[in-house]
């Protein structure tokens, strides 16, 4: 049974055969036929064509569906063929109606009968729809196939044509190969490097040698391009001559430079033309080149060879002719046609010109026809030559002998001399001249020497008797200042004759044994004072090792040490000035000249490079107003080399503008020997040290002068000492350590107060000349003046640490400064209390003076000092004021300020000149007053008309010398002195003084730890200031305090509202006035800040708010002290 099924089941039995699908059928009309109606078994039949339609061909399908619709139809007759017969037998029997009996005949047929032959019908249809398509897509497919065939049978024919064609081309290319080969053979054996490129620069052919000296295969060669083989720079180069060749269609024959393979350049012959297709387009070029570098290179040796020679020529100074075997001119260069006309060349030099008989043509062969080839070889003759126009000239000739042609010429040269000559009778005249000047100089200086040195001589001495007589303190001060300025007229005219006997060579160096240490500590010390006047340092340091006693002159070494370090000092506003002696070579025996160094360096004003040079020679100077902002001859430096050099030695500069300068002074010095009995000194100072003396084993010191070079200096001398130093961040050393000696600068940080202040160890004070040291009273203290000398610290420290005294008991007093230096300078305040006037002070009989400021402070000062000297004063607040007064009244002298509101000195000034002018009268003098000290803003007065210039705050001394110079120029004997004195007032006013600098210098860096008696100090020196502005009046100095209060506030109240209104004219305005009432009380680094708000407002910066806070807070300040003092006038006063 499974096998039959299984074989029922196989497709391969019946899938193409309509008998098995047929026979189906069959059994389905019969089982309908049999079955009862309601069982619907005729539907079965639409499911047998889907599955007969999986297996059965198409072609079999008619046959199957015909049989289903059989099988479906005849079952479904059947019934209604029965129930026909039935109805007529029942019509033929009942009679009843016809249609009746026919609906119930086709209601037994089946409605599902019908549909299922319905869908027979449609997949009928659809059956013939596909058969339709199917026939149709045959029928294209045939149609395809045939256009296949056809098309497969041109192919053949036309592979057939190409396999001819290749064949015709193989023999053609073979043809061509053995051409090429042929091409090729003559290209190698002809060494040419042959190259072909296409439209594009492709390389389509090269040979051998091509590719061997570019150092490539032929097959890198072959499709490359200029970029792929060359630099970039020379590929470039490469394909524009291509180009151009290809575009023009012209040949190029020329010489091309080219890189080689060792990376040197090398020329090659290049010869490229284009090439053409049959058509005449141009498809590529071809190029043929050689190298001709050894050729080339030879050419151009001769052409340059021949370039340099006829340069040399043509543009010789000296007249060139060349002469043939017979004397014939071959060439001439242009300085001989110039010589000896043109036309030369062709002419016997004979006829153009002739020598004059001379020693070397005492000869009896000679003969008037040979004398140019008479001349000896190879030397100079100076001889008198004569034109063919009969002009002489003398000369210097040298005759050579040259190759022309196939003959033996010679080359004449000749010189004229005749302007050198000349010259050097001129020299020698100009020789005798000056020998003669020189010692009639000399003579004259001799003589000047006496006759200013007697009465100087004589001036000192009356000085130093009137010194000593019953003077009043004012007297006192005038014998003081005429006493300095005798020393400095001494100076000058010590310098004047130094310069003049080392100029004339008659300076004496008298060398003998002295102490080189002492020298520079003595001429260092002396120059102390001149440095109190300014914020300075003085550092000395000597290199341990350095021996003391030399051979040399002290005097002249002296001499050039005072010139160095006091030109430091001069030209050191603020800083340091450092001086260091060190041994730069060491003697290889005794008694041979080690040299020794000396450097001293400042932090000044520097000088310019280009300037540098200069500054040795007389009368010279780093900059032009140099000599105006610091005065001085201009002759130190001079004589200080000039004394140097004549001691075998040298001075070096090295300097940068704002910066400092540094002078290294190098001299030879023999040390003295040993066995000289000079040289056995007991005392240990002044006994070269070669080690350091005993001192005690515990010798602790803190070296805290916050000054880092001087800290380096003390460090030295200390660490040679072999003390042990400590740091003040070493918290614990400092507390577990025994005794300590403190090495402290008066003026210096404040970060050792803390220590010192409860410390009972040893303090050596380093303290400035002039100002008092802090002592406790408690403890040994030293006080050692600025600079501080190796010598005086060991000298020192020997005794605090001296083995005999390990506990320290010895006691000690501070040192007080040396009597010889205060006699150069007075610290004493201008005036005094008790003083009297310096000018008369009785009614106004000098003159009607106008007074022009913005500052009621200076209108105050000014006018009470002006009226006590004998002055009418009138006052103005700004300058349309001034313009008014002035065309109003009748004044002898204007005295203006320069920065005010409404109108400004130089604008009033104008008008005013203007006024009188129109008028043809003469207008007074005016004078300007103003803190600017640049020679830019005296150049801008005088442009402006101004007459004077003054500067302030203003010194009554120099203001009333400037008022009677110019309205009584018969008054002032010394015109050029008081010009001198206004000059340097100009430089250094009055509130930066050496009183002022004393006293600022004195006060403590810390302003929260000022006690009671530093307060007092402030007032007393505010007092001193105020007293010197007020001519010594208490009741005017009272006066300008109310002044003082009253202005300042308000002007503080204009710059903050001018600053936040950005209103810069009227902030400088303001700022400019309160600086100038700041300088008669205030400190210069607080009178500073006013300055730089002016400057900013002038330039039109913001200035910042916190500079403003500053500025406000020590204004403030100096309100509450300037309150201070007139309370304590006022109480003075009652």
């Amino acid at each position: 049974m499974n096998r039959l099924t299984s074989n029922l089941l196989r497709p391969s039995r019946w899938r193409y055969r309509p008998l098995p699908w047929v026979i189906p059928a069959t059994l389905l009309a019969t089982i309908d036929g049999l079955s009862p109606p309601w069982l619907h078994v005729c539907v079965v039949a639409t499911f047998v064509v889907p599955l007969a339609w999986s297996y059965l061909p198409r072609r079999h399908m008619p046959l199957l569906m015909t049989s289903l619709l059989l099988a479906v139809v005849i079952p479904g007759l059947a019934p209604m063929i029965r129930s026909a017969a039935a109805s007529a037998e029942l019509i033929g029997d009942a009679g009843g109606p016809h249609e009746t009996t026919w609906m119930s005949s086709i209601e037994g047929f089946g409605m599902e009968r019908v549909w299922t032959i319905l869908a027979l019908l449609a997949l009928w249809w659809f059956h013939y729809r596909l058969q339709d398509r199917r026939r149709r897509r045959l029928a294209l497919r045939r149609s395809l196939q045939q256009r296949v065939f056809r098309r497969t049978q041109q192919v053949r024919r036309a592979n057939r044509a190409l396999r001819n064609e290749v064949i015709r081309r193989q023999e053609t290319q073979h043809l061509l190969d053995q051409s090429e080969s042929t091409f090729q053979a003559l290209m190698e054996r002809m060494q040419l490097q042959v190259s072909r490129k296409n439209r594009d620069g492709v390389v389509t052919y090269a040979n051998e040698i091509y590719c061997r000296n570019l150092g490539r295969d032929l097959n890198e060669v072959i499709g490359s391009t200029d970029d792929d083989l060359f630099a970039p720079e020379i590929a470039q180069k490469y394909r524009s001559d291509d180009l151009r060749v290809m575009d023009s269609g012209q040949n190029v024959d020329q010489i091309e430079q080219h890189p080689t393979l060792d990376g040197k350049t090398g020329y090659a012959q290049v010869f490229k033309a284009p090439e053409y297709d049959r058509d005449g387009n141009c498809v590529g070029i071809q190029i043929i080149f050689w190298d001709v570098t050894r050729k080339y290179l030879g050419e151009m040796a001769l052409r340059a060879s021949e370039a340099r020679k006829r340069a040399l020529f043509d543009s010789a100074a000296d007249a060139v002719v060349l002469l043939d075997a017979h004397g014939i001119v071959v060439e001439a260069n242009p300085a001989a046609t110039i010589l000896f006309g043109d036309g030369m060349v062709g002419q016997r030099f004979e006829d153009i010109a002739m020598p004059l008989t001379g020693s070397i043509f005492g000869s009896p062969n000679f003969s008037a026809r040979n004398r140019w080839a008479a001349i000896p070889r190879a030397a100079r003759h100076e001889l008198t030559i004569v034109r063919k126009d009969e002009s002489e000239f003398e000369s210097e000739v040298a005759v050579h002998t040259i190759p022309v042609g196939d003959e033996q010429g010679c080359a004449v040269i000749v010189r004229d001399v005749t302007l050198q000559k000349r010259a050097i009778e001129t020299l020698r005249s100009a020789k005798a001249a000056a020998e003669a000047a020189n010692r009639t100089k000399t003579e004259f200086m001799a003589g000047v020497s006496h006759e200013l040195r007697t009465p100087l001589g004589g001036i000192t001495g009356l000085i130093d008797l009137l010194s000593k007589t019953e003077l009043t303190p004012r007297g006192h001060q005038y014998v003081q200042m005429i006493r300095q300025s005798a020393q400095s007229l001494s100076d000058v005219i010590e310098d004047i004759l130094d310069f003049a006997a080392i100029e004339a060579g008659r300076v004496e160096i008298a060398p003998r044994p002295f102490d080189l240490h002492d020298c520079l500590n003595n001429a260092f010390k002396s120059l102390a004072v001149r440095a109190a006047e300014k914020p300075l340092q003085l550092i000395l340091s000597i290199q341990p090792d350095t021996p003391r006693d030399v051979v040399g002159d002290p005097k002249r070494i002296r001499q050039v040490l005072i010139n160095l370090i006091g030109n430091a000092i001069k030209f050191t506003p603020l800083g340091e000035v450092r001086v260091r002696l060190s041994l730069e070579s060491d003697p290889d025996v005794a008694g041979s000249r080690p040299f020794f160094l000396i450097e001293v360096a400042d932090t000044g004003v520097g000088i310019p490079t280009e300037k540098q040079r200069a500054v040795f020679s007389a009368f010279e100077r780093g900059e032009v107003g140099t000599k105006r902002s610091f005065g001085g001859t201009g002759l130190g430096l001079s004589i200080s080399d000039g004394l140097v050099r004549r001691m075998g030695g040298r001075i070096d500069l090295v300097s940068q503008p704002n910066v400092g300068s540094c002078f290294s002074c190098r001299l030879p010095l023999p040390i003295q020997s040993s066995s000289d009995p000079k040289d056995n000194h007991e005392d240990a100072p002044h006994q070269a040290q070669s080690s350091p003396p005993p001192l005690a084993s515990d010798a602790t010191a803190v070296i805290q002068t916050g000054v880092p070079n001087m800290d380096s200096a003390i460090e030295e001398t200390v660490d040679f000492l072999g003390i042990k130093r400590l740091n003040l961040k070493d918290t614990p050393s400092l507390k577990q350590n025994g005794r300590i000696t403190w090495i402290v600068r008066c003026s210096g940080p404040t970060s050792w107060q803390r220590w010192v202040d409860r410390t009972r160890d040893d303090i050596i004070w380093i303290q400035v000349v002039g100002v008092d040291t802090p002592r406790m009273g408690t403890r040994r203290e030293i006080a050692l003046n600025e600079p501080v000398t190796p010598d005086e610290l060991i000298e020192t420290l020997r005794f605090l640490w001296d083995p005999d005294d390990p506990d320290g008991t010895r006691r000690l007093s501070p040192p007080r400064l040396e009597e010889t230096t205060t006699d150069r300078f007075d610290l004493s305040p201008a005036w005094s209390e008790d003083s009297t006037d310096p000018v008369t002070s009785a009614a106004p009989t000098e003159g009607h003076l106008l007074l022009v400021d913005d500052s009621e402070v200076n209108r105050l000062v000014i006018r009470q000092q002006l009226e006590q000297a004998g002055y009418a004063v009138t006052t103005a607040v700004d300058g349309q004021a001034a313009v008014g007064e002035a065309t109003a009244g009748n004044f002898d002298c204007i005295l203006m300020d320069l920065q005010m509101p409404k109108m400004d000195g130089t604008e009033a000034t104008a008008e005013i000149l203007k006024y009188f002018q129109k008028r043809k009268r003469t207008p007074p003098p005016i004078i300007a007053l103003t803190a600017h000290v640049t020679a830019e803003h005296e150049t801008i007065c005088q442009n402006a008309g101004m007459s004077g210039f003054v500067t302030k705050p203003v010194d009554l001394s120099t203001l009333v010398a400037t008022i009677r110079g110019l309205t009584d120029p018969d008054s002032v004997p010394d015109q050029e002195s008081n010009a001198d004195q206004q000059q340097s007032s100009q430089v250094e006013p009055p509130d930066t003084s050496a009183e002022d600098q004393t006293t600022s210098a004195a006060e403590q860096p810390d302003a929260s730890q000022t006690n009671h008696d530093e307060g007092s100090i402030d007032i007393d020196t505010m007092k001193q200031r105020l007293m010197r502005h007020s001519a010594g009046s208490e009741e005017i100095a009272v006066s300008l305090c109310d002044a003082f209060l009253e202005e300042v506030p308000e002007l503080l109240r204009r710059v903050d509202r001018h600053h936040r209104q950005g209103r810069f004219a009227e902030l400088t305005r303001a700022a400019h006035t309160l600086k100038s009432c700041l300088r008669y009380v205030a400190d210069n680094e607080d009178v500073r800040l006013a300055a730089e708000l002016e400057h900013a407002a002038k330039e039109e910066q913001t200035t910042d708010a916190e500079h403003l806070d500053q500025l406000r807070e020590v204004s403030q300040r100096w309100i509450d002290r300037v309150q201070m003092l007139k309370e304590t006038l006022g109480a003075n006063a009652s």
